[in-house]
């Protein structure tokens, strides 16, 4: 055994000490933990499903309340009931449908139980776990647990936890403190399932350590929870299943605010972790909706608050909802203005349609909706009674001012005087293309003499030639992007800030030109509201004409950035699809929109994050062991053990490789016993070493410790750097699944924040060091504490990393205030800590509605809010226009 291999041996060992497997032996078929470590999870389990969960007629969505029917049906009713349930392995139950189930063990390599391998059908179901906790005298400990979805625990016939709540993949999401008897514990469990991923996580901690972990994330433990019952409202102060089990009171103040959100209506002075009770006859309430602030004082001296909602009045029915946006006409799609309308209207389809089927809507998202539908109603019916024809630009402009000259006339020629030399000769003939056919007119260039009808185009710096050609004029330019566009009875006038600017002022007159051939003289002063109007879109496919359509929609409704993903940026020594990246590029900066490339960490079996499984037990079968999942990593830093016993057994035996046994395969992990081997067939053997499997997490991103992952990555961005000179580049980094979970990051003793924290930096460098003057942009919520990071423990990744970077700030849904809340706080979050941000819609226009305020709000004060995206998952591209309508305009029918 090399050097090498001795200090991976003993880092190893080290590891598998630190936390030893608890599952010691079966009593009836149910596993028994004896000597589980504090904070070891439990991962073998008897199980029985799946039931089924079916949800009432009419309802297609499981909104986690009443209507999940399975969730609260007793399905052990028959044998002693959930609540005396005594299982064996092999006790068979019946299903209402006559089928029958069987109690069963099954046994996970991950800290998460996942059942949807195990059970059928996977989903609309629900199915029940059972293990037992054998100690030897009486103790308190603090279970912690997560489901997905909702789950129901019982401690020795007693109902200790009913959470019926959408589902998460991340630990540690509910704390009940239990007393364990002395001798045997039975922890039956219930797990619900509507669809998608379904399992569950359970370990046993310590009461203290796990009343300070709760103290410490104390600032985003604050909402308030809110039960609405017959008599009025019970308020409980901040999370439950969190904040009562503080270790030390703390004092809080709950405000029922107005309906304006602002005026305090009702105070209560209480204690975190307590309920009060609002009458819903109080004469202080007001009808309408509320929030509900909960506010407390930090150790430090600042104020901490999150807010709930509640109402007094009904909403509209979803059915109502859907009447009153019918009402409004579809729009004609043959017009630009039409199709981005259309588009809009596409985005309440998707989403009113989509509650419609779903049924059960809740009255927050009903309230939502409607204020929606009812402001774009009325927008609709002004435009309709609009004749202006410049109202009808879309986006619209800022200033229109209509003069009292003789209108222009389109002739079968219009004479274009460019000053500029052809700076936006792309966008000039796009115009021309579209003149002919429309009106048989056509472009002609001229550089000498004063003809008429001209088109005079040019920018801030030709000004003093522009007014020896037209009549004087006053213009002024809010931003480099803005410009000015003049027509008058026998010439049109348009001057960009920049080029940039003299770009949007030739699509806002290509979008006039193709509607109108007279045209009322008018003034135009027009700029965007933010400088970065962006899109996360795909691009998998050649640039042919149908993928030159799709980008011209973009350059058509004023974005002037594109964020492109392809792994065609770590192929581009490929002369195919090195062209093809080529090609984009340079189609998109002809109309003045700058490509950024997106380029992610890459990853792989071995280089993504894996698990470090400590003493997992193996048996020897006709001298073959097998592991039950994806890969194995066998790497210089992370090389596989065999041995005779756990850890913690002094006289255990390190079986070596090539003399007891080999490595057959690694891609599912196979081990042979070699002849002479100290290791017999049926023996069992224990596993020491990390293993990468894609059921383990929903999001597997790259180890941190692995440093081919930043060499990949690095000549990706050298080669992109080299061949497109981009401005900015994307480095993704979104839904992070798994941090410090494998040797290769454990061995290195710090906490994942860290080890985060510095992966992103390192990639940020490798921005750098391609070109110093690159912008670097990643996604938001793995280091968000406001949103998925404090899921994973990284709430205090952004505290290390360079203020530097761009952040793209998503945050999809507004189906409660909660998460109208997270995305105010999540931005502010990241403005005070220094990051310039965009903001990132998607399809729904509620969401749309609430990113808008939040612009409107922090731009005013601070710039470093940067602008918005569009982003586009599962071919839902509708949200590209109200995206632009917003990042254009600023303030839109939306808000006003």
């Amino acid at each position: 055994m090399n050097k090498k291999l001795l200090f991976v041996v003993l880092i190893f060992l080290t590891l598998a000490g630190l936390n030893a497997w608890g599952q010691d032996t079966y009593k009836n078929g149910i596993p028994v933990y004896t000597h589980t470590p504090p904070g070891d999870f439990f991962r073998e389990w008897l199980v029985c499903g799946p039931f089924p969960n079916p949800l009432p007629p009419g309802v297609t969505e499981y909104r986690h309340d009443s209507t999940s029917l399975g969730f609260y049906r007793d399905y052990l009713k028959a044998f002693g009931g959930e609540t005396g349930i005594k299982p064996y392995a092999g006790m068979k139950i019946p299903r209402p449908d006559g089928r029958i189930v069987v109690w069963r063990r099954i046994r996970s390599y991950f800290p998460q139980i996942v059942l949807d391998p195990v059970m059928n059908p996977p989903d609309s179901s629900v199915a029940y776990a059972t293990a037992i906790v054998r100690v030897d005298s009486a103790r308190d400990v603090m279970m912690k647990v997560s489901s997905n979805d909702g789950i129901r625990v019982w401690l020795n016939g007693k109902m200790i936890l009913d959470h019926n709540t959408s589902g998460t993949d991340t630990p540690d999401r509910d704390f009940v403190p239990v007393h364990l008897n002395s001798g045997d514990n039975l922890f039956p469990l219930k797990i619900s399932e509507g669809f998608g991923r379904w399992g569950f996580f359970f370990r046993l901690a310590d009461i203290e350590v796990a009343q300070q972990e709760i103290a410490q994330q104390i600032p985003y433990l604050i909402r308030p929870t809110i039960q609405k019952i017959p008599e009025g409202w019970s308020i409980f102060a901040g999370q439950k299943y969190r904040t009562e089990l503080l270790p030390e009171e703390k004092s809080c103040t709950l405000t029922v605010l107005a309906p304006d959100g602002h005026t305090p209506e009702i105070t209560f002075k209480t204690l975190l972790g307590s309920s009060v009770f609002l009458s819903k006859d109080d004469p202080r309430l007001s009808p309408g909706e509320h929030l509900v602030n909960c506010r407390i004082f930090l150790e430090n001296g600042h104020v901490a608050s999150e807010n709930g909602w509640l109402y007094n009045r009904e909403p509209e029915t979803i059915q109502a909802i859907w009447k009153e946006f019918q009402s409004v006409s579809d729009p004609d799609s043959t017009t630009f203005e039409g199709w981005a309308h259309h588009l809009i209207r596409d985005c309440f389809r998707s989403q009113i349609g989509d509650e419609l089927k779903n049924g059960n809507v809740p009255a927050f998202r009903l309230f939502r909706l409607a204020d929606v539908v009812h402001r774009y109603q009325d927008w609709e019916q002004r435009l309709a009674g609009d004749s202006c024809p410049y109202d009808h630009i879309f986006p619209k402009p800022k200033k229109i001012a209509l003069q009292k000259d003789r209108p222009f006339h389109l002739s079968k020629s219009l004479f274009v005087i460019d000053e500029t030399g052809g700076a936006c000769q792309a966008d000039v003939q796009r115009l021309a293309e579209s003149l002919t056919p429309k009106w048989s007119a056509a472009l002609t260039a001229v550089s000498k003499g004063h003809p008429t009808p001209a088109l005079i185009l040019g920018t801030r710096a030709q000004i003093p030639k522009i007014r020896r050609l037209a009549a004087d004029f006053s213009v002024s330019f809010m931003n480099k992007e803005a410009y000015f566009l003049k027509i008058s009875s026998d010439r049109i006038v348009l001057i960009g800030a920049t080029v940039a600017g003299l770009h949007n002022g030739l699509i806002t007159l290509k979008q006039i030109f193709d509607r109108w051939d007279i045209l009322p003289a008018v003034e135009i002063q027009d700029w965007p509201s933010y400088p970065v109007r962006t899109a996360f879109i795909y691009t998998p496919g050649k640039l042919d004409e149908k993928a030159k359509s799709r980008l011209l929609q973009f350059v058509d409704l004023k974005y002037n950035q594109l964020i492109l993903p392809t792994l065609g940026y770590f192929q581009l020594q490929n002369p195919q699809e090195r062209a093809r990246v080529q090609a984009y590029f340079n189609f998109l900066r002809r109309f003045h929109v700058e490509p950024v490339p997106y380029i992610a960490l890459p990853g792989s079996e071995d280089w993504n994050e894996a698990v470090f499984l400590r003493d997992e037990p193996l048996i020897f079968k006709a001298d073959t062991a097998r592991l039950s999942v994806k890969h194995l990593l066998n790497l210089p830093d992370s090389h596989p053990l065999l041995a005779s016993a756990r850890a913690q057994d002094k006289n255990r035996t390190l079986f070596r490789e090539g003399r007891d046994y080999k490595i057959v395969s690694l891609d599912p992990p196979i081990f042979r016993r070699l002849p002479g081997s100290k290791i017999a067939n049926g023996d069992s053997v224990f596993f020491t070493g990390d293993i990468y499997d894609p059921r383990e997490a929903r999001f597997h991103k790259p180890c941190p410790s692995e440093p081919r992952v930043y060499a990949a990555q690095a000549d990706a961005i050298q080669a992109t750097v080299k061949l497109l000179h981009p401005k900015t580049i994307h480095i993704g980094h979104d839904e992070v699944g798994l941090v410090n979970a494998d040797s290769r990051c454990q061995k290195r003793g710090l906490p994942g924040y860290e080890l985060f924290a510095e992966q992103l930096n390192k990639a940020f460098q490798n921005v750098k060091d391609a070109d110093p003057n690159i912008d670097v942009e990643l996604w938001s919520d793995s280091i968000n504490p406001y949103h998925n990071a404090a899921q994973i423990h990284l709430e205090k990744t952004a505290d290390l990393l360079t203020r530097r970077f761009i952040v793209a700030h998503w945050f999809y849904d507004v189906n409660s205030p909660k998460e109208v809340d997270l995305m105010e706080k999540g931005l502010d979050f990241f403005l005070r800590h220094g990051f310039r941000v965009v903001v990132c819609p998607w399809e729904h226009l509620t969401n749309h509605q609430f990113w808008e305020k939040l612009l409107q709000t922090y731009s005013l004060h601070n710039p470093n809010v940067l602008g918005i995206m569009h982003t586009e998952w599962s071919g839902k591209d509708w949200g590209k226009a109200p995206t632009a309508m917003i990042g254009w305009c600023g303030k839109t029918w939306l808000t006003e």
